[in-house]
């Protein structure tokens, strides 16, 4: 590449302007003085010029046009030139008229004439130098064709922006756009094209960069275009802020690559419904697991709805503190309490409900990781299913108006003791809803994966391939339903909104994501070419893990609600004298048998769908339910 020297000190541009203002007078002059029957003075001619040296200088000094860089000169500039020659032209007219004998009044057309003339000088040597280090800045690098996805205002924006940016070998080809009335036309000279078009151009051109100026248009037509450019390793990237895009020196490198988010291929879901706020606001609220990744970002919406009171409750420490130091603002300080403590802790708990008495209660805290908790059964029961029902209790006990429990599609169909132990916590809050003492709307949510949480799929690949790779995926046909914290706590609260008690809710997550399509599409937006830079490994499934996610059992049918995308699951709900005493059996057997196959023996005898899927609890699916009860239950308890 030719190295090419910087920006011309403003003295220099001065004189050029100054050169030029006084050039096109001379030219002006000359023609019209042939056209003058009584040709003017010498002195005339020579005093003419002052009034041209004066403005024109003033002009430059109020305009600062002389500071600009030359070779950005761009539309804004050229406007400046046409305002100066314009002003120019008007006040050296009435300053020949004042102070000399104006023998050119009554020629009209020798002031256009120097109009013109000024006009195109000062633009036409902005504009050759501008082409000109444009070219030779070329000469020795490969040029990089984009294309920009957007026409209209966004996207003459973001070729002004690339215009001025200090990368030189990037060329725009099009502008793509679905609005059939922009088609065939062109915008600062550039053709605008269809989608469909754009397809063509890529095999002809070999387009490498797809810039996109707007993220509003036509959600099945930009997915598409997103989905081809991913299959022909198109790097595509979306605009910066605004402030940045005004730089002069602004790299293409800078513009962010499009969020893993933006190409789920589903509608995001968005709730507007006023009768929230009438619910929540001057409420005393409890969201526990409120550190978490769902628990904190419930928090942040919760305190749109202004309750009275928002107790945080987490035994994570340092999340915890980096949730209320997120949150740190005079108008939050009297309503957030923070409370540090695990839902087990039944002392604390009470202490809790004594203080406070919440009146609704989001539950979101859990062990959601499925390999650790097929590690560790009793961890799982210990929180998953002895926190619900002591905070379901506790509820009921202190009056509380409304509890929404937070679970999972791994509740479903369970092959893993995660999954089984959170539809264990699901059958208790729904089982409460039958006791007629009970005066508390128990409400359960149910989900899949949430995109960016922790421990989320999503992290892991964004770390593996900073890293270099390679990116672990368990299995070729693994797929998952997905969904963003922000879409699921929306939900969440509407449920709590809209539940009376004992309903199951039931997201519309879109279709089903297959993981190993989601690891090329992020090693594609990072810049790399997916198994040749970053290779994908399968792993294998890990222990409890299905290939598919459900949101419903088998037997379980939904009925619609007022919202297209929250349903209402049918579970079968059992009795809570029978609930009751099946826990105490559970909980009896986890203070006196530390056999985590008795243990997951008795989720099984609950949970008559959990089967274990690669699991070492496999065992226990084939063994009948007397054998089982010979093997594994203790001091005579039976598994009614």
């Amino acid at each position: 590449m030719i190295k090419l020297p910087g920006a011309s000190p403003r003295w220099i541009i001065f004189s050029i302007d100054l050169f030029v203002c006084v050039g096109a007078w001379s030219i002006s002059l000359n023609y019209w003085l042939s056209l003058l029957q009584e040709p003017i003075s010498y002195n005339q001619t020579l005093y003419s010029y002052i009034p041209v040296v004066i403005v024109n200088v003033a002009l430059f000094f109020a305009t600062s046009l002389y500071s600009g860089i030359v070779r950005f000169t761009g539309s804004y500039e050229l406007a400046r030139i046409l305002f100066i020659s314009l002003s120019g032209t008007i006040l050296i007219y009435i300053a020949n008229e004042i102070f000399f004998s104006n023998v050119y009044s009554r020629f009209s057309l020798f002031w256009l004439s120097y109009f013109f003339s000024v006009s195109i000088g000062l633009a036409t040597y902005r504009l050759f130098i501008k082409f000109g280090y444009r070219y030779i800045s070329l000469q020795g690098l490969t040029a990089t064709n984009v294309v920009i996805y957007g026409a209209g205002i966004p996207g003459a924006t973001v070729k002004a922006a690339i215009d001025r940016s200090a990368d030189k070998n990037f060329i725009i080809r099009a502008f793509v756009d679905e609005r059939p009335n922009y088609h065939y036309k062109r915008l600062d000279g550039i053709p605008v094209i269809s989608p469909e078009q754009f397809k063509s151009l890529h095999f002809k051109m070999k387009i490498e960069r797809l810039i996109v100026a707007s993220l509003d248009d036509n959600k099945e037509s930009k997915d598409d275009i997103f989905e081809f450019c991913l299959e022909h390793n198109i790097g595509i990237q979306k605009v910066p802020q605004t402030s940045m895009l005004a730089e002069s020196n602004l790299s293409i490198a800078q513009f962010p690559r499009l969020n893993i988010e933006e190409l789920l291929g589903r509608e995001p879901i968005l709730i507007e419904n006023e009768d929230s706020e009438n619910i929540y606001k001057g409420k005393r609220i409890l969201v526990t697991g409120a550190a978490g990744s769902i628990g904190s970002e419930l928090v942040r919406q919760l305190l749109l709805f202004k309750p009275v009171q928002l107790i945080i409750c987490d035994q994570a420490e340092t999340p915890m503190n980096d949730l209320l130091l997120q949150l740190a603002s005079e108008k939050y300080i009297s309503i957030i309490v923070p409370f540090l403590s695990s839902v087990t802790d039944e002392l604390r708990m009470k202490r809790l409900f004594d203080c406070y008495h919440p009146e609704i209660i989001f539950h979101a805290a859990a062990y959601k990781h499925v390999p650790v908790m097929e590690a560790f059964p009793s961890e799982a029961l210990k929180v998953n299913v002895l926190g619900t029902r002591r905070m379901a209790d506790l509820a009921v006990k202190y009056k509380a108006d409304r509890f929404v429990m937070v679970s999972t599609d791994k509740a479903v169909n369970p092959t893993n003791v995660m999954g089984a132990s959170k539809r264990l916590a699901e059958m208790y809050i729904q089982s409460l809803t039958m006791d007629e003492s009970c005066d508390t709307r128990f409400i359960t949510t149910r989900f899949g994966n949430v995109l960016g949480s922790n421990g989320s799929v999503i992290n892991r690949f964004k770390a593996q391939i900073e890293a270099g790779g390679p990116v672990t995926v368990t299995h070729p046909e693994i797929n998952r339903f997905f969904m963003t914290v922000s879409e699921a706590c929306q939900l969440v609260l509407e449920a709590g909104n809209m539940g009376n008690g004992g309903e199951v809710f039931v997201f519309d997550m879109g279709k089903p994501v297959k993981i190993a399509d989601l690891a090329k599409k992020m090693i594609t937006l990072s810049g790399r070419v997916p198994n040749k830079d970053i290779h994908i490994h399968y792993s294998g499934l890990r222990p409890g893990e299905k290939l598919f996610e459900e949101l419903l059992h088998n037997k379980e049918e939904n009925r619609e609600t007022y919202h297209e995308k929250i349903m209402i699951a049918n579970v079968r709900v059992l009795p809570f004298q029978d609930m009751k005493l099946a826990f105490d059996q559970l909980f009896s057997l986890m203070l006196n048998e530390e056999d985590e196959y008795a243990l997951v023996h008795w989720m099984k005898s609950l949970v008559p769908e959990f089967l274990s899927n690669n699991s070492e609890f496999e065992a226990l699916d084939g063994v009948n339910e007397k054998e089982k009860m010979d093997i594994y239950a203790p001091n005579g308890l039976d598994s009614k």
